[in-house]
């Protein structure tokens, strides 16, 4: 119900923001491979896929994509 409201780009704000003030080089995050929302939300902010990864979840392992934000 949140969807759409700001929260979500002003997190992510605060986290390039503080990820920038620690002169980190990139920012890595991995989202899951069907949740196409997240994938367009994150592209919005530079965000590129670079990998096919997995995760486990309990006894499942969901298939995930490797998003990486370059800072440098």
């Amino acid at each position: 119900g949140r969807t759409g409201k700001g929260i979500g780009t002003a997190l992510m704000d605060w986290a390039l923001t503080f990820a920038n003030q620690q002169a980190a080089g990139a920012v890595q995050l991995s989202v899951y491979a069907e949740n196409f929302g997240a994938h367009r939300f994150y592209e919005h902010f530079g965000f590129a896929k670079i990998g096919d990864i997995t995760f486990k979840v309990g006894d499942h392992i969901d298939p995930e994509y490797l998003f990486e934000l370059r800072l440098d």
